[in-house]
């Protein structure tokens, strides 16, 4: 039986596709087809703003920076009959400031072409807006986040009095191991040590009066699902007292 001659609808006249091994030259069987192009972009992953309304945030306007004034706490004793309420219990000048400077102005921006966004088959600009307000978010966090490593770090006593004010600095806490053996650890261990962390910073911020309602530890992915994995995370009353859970 004789091969069909067909009509190629998406064939330029006198130029066929040429067929092997491998289909090479089969575009040509389309030439005249319309590419099409798909309106769902996939975005980037989403990156949330982790720190937004976690930490304390001023306003500044009318000016290009901001005092946050700093105030310890007072002594009480018992008052013997006769003798004059001056203040001498308490020191009046035991106050201090920290000041916030102003910072320059943050931006994420991009530059469109407007020939290109009307050729283009897809609504570019929605989808820059969020990958913007993403990136700005992120910068944020970042910014955040050093200025938290900063605070944990500074040995700088705010208030001279002893006491009741001494110690009120930042408290770093490490780890014994380095990071390659904490790394080696399995996911269990390195969540016990995690947690454990997480008391120790507690215990800390309660003795230096911080308030803990509301409190909030931020982790890496990794560190995160550490501990998930330890025993020590799980509220006993939902456990009941046991492991996590076995697979026979």
């Amino acid at each position: 039986m004789a091969d069909v001659d067909l009509q190629r609808l998406g064939q330029i006249k006198g130029d066929p596709a040429t067929w092997g091994p491998g289909l090479s030259g089969v575009d040509k069987d389309r030439a005249m087809f319309l590419r099409l192009g798909s309106s769902e972009v996939l975005d980037a992953f989403l990156r949330n703003c982790v720190f937004k309304g976690k930490t304390r945030e001023r306003n500044i306007r009318g000016g290009r920076s901001v005092d946050f004034p700093i105030t310890g706490r007072m002594l009480a004793s018992y008052h013997k009959p006769g003798d004059q309420i001056n203040g001498g219990g308490n020191d009046p000048s035991d106050i201090n400031k920290r000041t916030i400077e102003l910072d320059a102005l943050m931006i994420a921006d991009a530059a469109i072409y407007q020939v290109d966004e009307l050729m283009n088959y897809y609504d570019v600009r929605q989808i820059y807006t969020k990958e913007l307000g993403r990136a700005l978010a992120y910068e944020y966090d970042k910014r955040v986040a050093r200025l938290v490593f900063a605070a944990a770090n500074n040995s700088t006593e705010p208030l001279a009095k002893d006491p009741p004010n001494a110690g009120r600095t930042g408290t770093a806490i490490t780890f014994a191991d380095d990071a390659a053996t904490f790394d080696a650890k399995t996911r269990q261990e390195r969540g016990d040590q995690l947690v454990d962390a997480i008391f120790d910073a507690r215990v800390e911020f309660e003795k230096k009066d911080v308030p803990i309602d509301n409190m909030y530890a931020v982790f890496t992915p990794d560190d995160y699902y550490s501990i998930t994995q330890s025993s020590r995370a799980i509220n006993v009353d939902f456990n009941s007292g046991g492991g996590n859970g076995t697979i026979a």
